[in-house]
């Protein structure tokens, strides 16, 4: 039997050590003129989707939140990574629009099955 290759204890708290910075780098908090900015940048991007797509009121609704939601889940997501596309102050612009775009897309789609059910209904 060959014998099998056990990392040293410093070798593993320094895999820990890499693994737990990823999460602890002091990340810059977000100001409330920028929290505001990006809370209209996001409504502006669900409004947007509306103003093609088209649809009620509750739809307005319904995208103008999922807009925001997914606008803040992607800056997020995009600080936790450390990655920096198309930042705008402390904003991630670019990972924000992508956030928002997925959640606003998997809210289209869910919502196009109900759509065309109630159409045949009537």
């Amino acid at each position: 039997m060959g014998v099998l290759y056990q990392p040293s204890t410093e070798q593993k708290n320094y895999r820990l050590k890499s693994f737990l910075k990823l999460f602890s780098q002091e990340k810059t908090t977000l100001t409330f003129p920028a929290f505001i900015f990006g809370s209209f940048f996001a409504l502006l991007l669900g409004s947007l989707f509306h103003l093609i797509l088209g649809g009620d009121f509750k739809k307005l609704i319904l995208y103008l939140l999922t807009s925001w939601v997914g606008f803040w889940i992607g800056d997020f997501s995009g600080r936790q990574l450390g990655v920096k596309f198309i930042q705008v102050g402390l904003i991630n612009l670019g990972f924000a629009i992508i956030g928002s775009m997925v959640f606003l897309a998997i809210i289209y789609w869910l919502g196009m099955d109900t759509t065309e059910t109630n159409k045949k209904n009537t």
